[in-house]
């Protein structure tokens, strides 16, 4: 029995996420761990977001963050981001929170409306994200 909102749950792992590149950006000599740590934020994430395939937001993490979550690829994308040098690091931590910033837009359109009304809104969302760039 799950007792966490779906919603509230992915978006405090987003949090993890975020805290713990800054961290890596903050600290060279920490950058392996904080991103390993970041990383094992995706399983349970991807977990929670496939419970309600029909809401939308499994696909808008997807087309957001592509091999960053998708569970065949995710492993090697984490692994090299790790080993990044310093402004090669900064700058892909920097994406990640833009992308971070769109998918928590995504989970507030998606609030409080059922599953054909979130999927709309996600997708809008992803849209706005896409042609803003």
């Amino acid at each position: 029995m799950r007792r966490t909102d779906r919603r509230d749950f992915i978006s405090d792992l987003l949090a993890f996420v975020e805290e713990k590149l800054a961290e890596a950006k903050a600290n060279a000599s920490c950058q392996r761990a904080a991103v390993s740590e970041a990383s094992g934020a995706i399983g349970p994430m991807c977990d929670r977001l496939l419970e309600d395939e029909n809401d939308g937001l499994w696909a808008s993490f997807v087309l957001v963050l592509g091999n960053k979550i998708e569970r065949g690829h995710c492993g090697e994308w984490w692994v090299e981001l790790a080993g990044l040098p310093g402004q090669e690091f900064a700058k892909a931590a920097d994406e990640f929170y833009d992308q971070i910033g769109v998918l928590r837009d995504v989970l507030a359109a998606s609030a409080g409306t059922d599953a054909s009304q979130a999927t709309g809104a996600g997708a809008d969302q992803v849209a706005r994200a896409f042609t803003e760039k």
